[in-house]
């Protein structure tokens, strides 16, 4: 059974630009390399290269043009919050 789900999103949707953090970025990208890496494995897992490079270089080029915004986080604050979390919910 196929559970992909087709996303359409533009950044010029947004009122503002998208807020994100390097980890996020990072996420994302490391993301990308592992669906490449999983249809490299079994082809009817992740999704193929060119998609990856695609979505890569579309983040770049909102990066470029000021549609997402690299912003700071007191890591040590995120961290707290999600450890404070974790031991609440988890």
């Amino acid at each position: 059974m196929d559970k992909r789900v087709d996303v359409k999103f533009s950044t010029s949707q947004l009122t503002e630009p998208l807020h994100v953090t390097t980890l996020l970025l990072y996420e994302f990208r490391q993301s990308a390399r592992w669906q490449v890496f999983l249809q490299g494995q079994d082809r009817r897992k992740g999704y193929a290269a060119a998609v990856a490079e695609k979505a890569l270089a579309d983040l770049q080029a909102n990066l470029t043009s000021g549609a997402v915004v690299i912003v700071p986080a007191d890591w040590t604050d995120v961290y707290a919050i999600a450890e404070r979390l974790s031991a609440q919910y988890t």
